[in-house]
């Protein structure tokens, strides 16, 4: 079970970088685009006439792509986003406002963290299933800037509820292990 988790682990961590690594590289072909193409070679284009063809063809080849860049990192950041989270999970490192649970008694600490856990999964449950369910309904439209379906961008909601439940079931159950270890 612990290579499947750690294939799972590598597996979501590789695609969080490769996604960063595409989100990053269109961005910076906007801000080529924007501050290079649209602004300095157009102003140059204006100044040396023999630079105009240059400029109408850049800036005509390119402007369909450009239209993309702004939409797709958005929804690329959404993927990292719940990827990072399942991950943070995985290693019990997400932000808790838990000093008034740490400052109770070991057993109601254990109860409440265990109640806690039960409705974060409870929620993911949820989200799984109404995200499932927009899938079916909306999925099929395309995005604005490009013919891909949303479903495609929407899939990351299912798929980090079904990460997020495994996480915090692991937790629960190293809870469990861990307190009767120390019974």
């Amino acid at each position: 079970m612990k290579k499947i988790l750690q294939g799972i682990d590598r597996t979501v961590t590789v695609l969080s970088v490769f996604l960063l690594v595409i989100s990053a590289c269109s961005l910076l072909f906007a801000i080529f685009y924007r501050y290079v193409v649209m602004t300095h070679l157009r102003e140059l284009a204006e100044v040396y006439l023999w630079l105009a063809p240059t400029f109408h063809f850049l800036a005509n080849s390119l402007a369909d792509i450009s239209t993309t860049t702004d939409e797709i990192p958005g929804y690329i950041l959404v993927w990292i986003s719940f990827l990072g989270a399942y991950l943070v999970e995985r290693e019990a490192n997400h932000i808790r406002f838990d000093m008034l649970v740490e400052a109770m008694p070991k057993r109601l600490n254990r109860l409440v963290t265990f109640i806690m856990q039960l409705l974060l999964v409870g929620f993911f449950v949820l989200l799984l299933y109404y995200s499932t369910k927009m899938i079916w309904i909306d999925g099929m439209s395309e995005i604005e800037t490009l013919p891909i379906e949303q479903g495609w961008f929407m899939a990351i909601l299912p798929l980090a509820s079904v990460l997020m439940i495994l996480s915090i079931s692991i937790n629960i159950y190293k809870g469990f292990a861990c307190s009767s270890s120390l019974s």
